[in-house]
Parts: structure tokens; sequence; C-alpha cells
């Protein structure tokens, strides 16, 4: 796998504001790697692949806004000092909500947790506690933790 191919086949399910960490200048990934340390370092969780974390980044000056579902939005404030509305990408029981991709057609990302607090989750997930979006980002409830365990 390649960055070149993860950054093709991601930037689809991405928002239409969304830059791959590649396409961004020497002085805005070297800003968005002194914010986050975390991307000059592999995913530990792609046990197969040693890819690194900012193959699968993209920055966005604000995330994307629900298109549909009953999971909260919270305020998200910007760089700039704007606020915006969005949902936690982990919404809470019972709760769930789909996010556009880069046309309307496409959903880029969809979240639900069950009311026994079973995670399913997969594509372009927001960060919130660091501002930038991965993809891709999966998760399938009990299957992924079974994997977890069985891994550890």
């Amino acid at each position: 796998m390649n960055q070149a191919l993860i950054r093709n086949l991601g930037s689809k399910f991405m928002p239409s504001n969304a830059i791959h960490f590649s396409n961004l200048s020497p002085e805005q990934q070297a800003r968005m790697l002194e914010r986050n340390p975390i991307l000059k370092e592999p995913h530990f969780d792609w046990a197969l692949f040693q890819i690194p974390r900012s193959w699968t980044t993209w920055w966005v000056p604000f995330p994307p806004r629900k298109i549909r579902g009953n999971a909260r939005e919270v305020v998200w404030v910007a760089e700039d000092g704007t606020e915006h509305l969005y949902c936690k990408p982990i919404p809470v029981p019972g709760e769930w909500f789909e996010n556009p991709g880069r046309t309307p057609d496409i959903v880029g990302y969809w979240a639900k947790t069950d009311a026994n607090g079973m995670i399913n989750r997969n594509g372009a997930r927001f960060d919130d506690e660091d501002g930038y979006m991965t993809w891709p980002a999966f998760r399938a409830g009990s299957f992924t933790n079974f994997l977890r365990e069985l891994f550890r």
C-alpha cells in the first residue's frame, strides 16, 4: 500500500474542504506535526502494515456537519475562532449519524453506538481531540472487540 493510493481512495469520503497531508505546504505539515506528534508514528492498529499516520491524515479547517441521524451536535471552535456544529466521532449509546463525503451521493462517515455500547463506524473520521480527519476508520462492534482481544 502506498500514500498515493490511500489519498486517492480516501478523497471521495472526505468533505470538500479537506486537504491530504501530502498536499499541504512544508510549513503547514510542520505545524500539523508539531500540534500532533503522533502523526510521525506508524499506525499501531494496522499490524500487517507499517503505514505512517500522515498517509491517512487530512487537514480540515472545521469538521463536517451531520447530514442524517439522531446524534447530538456540539460546538467545535476552529483555529480562526469560528464555531461549527459537529458530532463526536463515537456517539453515545442509542445514537447514530452520517457525514457527507466529497459529493452528496457519498456518505463520508457513518457511526452508531447501540444501546449496549457496541460501536460500529466506518469512513472518514474527524478526530475532535487533535483536529484532523483520518481515512480509513473502521470498527465493527463485537467483531473488532474480538480481534483486539485475540491479538493483545
